[in-house]
């Protein structure tokens, strides 16, 4: 079993001190993403990175298994995506956090990879989403 996992159900111990040591050494080391479960939690790097370009909008399409990849945002957009065109049920993404934490940018990275897979058209649609969230929400732009 490796020390620092992608996934950290995979551990041994899983408790609070164990699960704020792993993901600060995976912080350390660079990797903003860690899985516990079905969970993807996110630690904002607090500085542009790297992780968003059209090679991991590429990579994260069409995977079977999430451990195919290491952790990441686009992973969990395009298996809400392939679960709603498998299944024909809506699906959801819950994005959660402290002011600050980075949530809004998270969502809008989503939002993008969703459009990447997608077959519509609509350029512009990111931006109408960004806006009505703006309206109901003047905190969230």
């Amino acid at each position: 079993m490796a020390m620092n996992p992608d996934d950290l159900s995979d551990l041994e111990v899983l408790d609070e001190n164990t699960i704020v040591q792993a993901l600060r050494t995976r912080y350390n080391r660079e990797k903003y993403y860690t899985y516990i479960g079905d969970i993807l939690v996110a630690v904002n790097p607090c500085k542009p990175i790297a992780l968003f370009d059209e090679k991991q909008h590429e990579e994260y399409t069409d995977l079977v298994t999430r451990t195919q990849r290491p952790p990441h945002l686009f992973w969990s957009a395009d298996h809400a995506y392939r679960a709603l065109c498998n299944t024909g049920r809506n699906q959801c993404i819950l994005v959660s956090g402290e002011s600050g934490a980075g949530k809004t940018e998270s969502t809008k990275y989503m939002i993008r990879h969703l459009m990447k897979i997608s077959p519509s058209d609509d350029t512009q649609l990111l931006d109408k989403i960004v806006q009505v969230r703006a309206k109901n929400n003047p905190r969230l732009t």
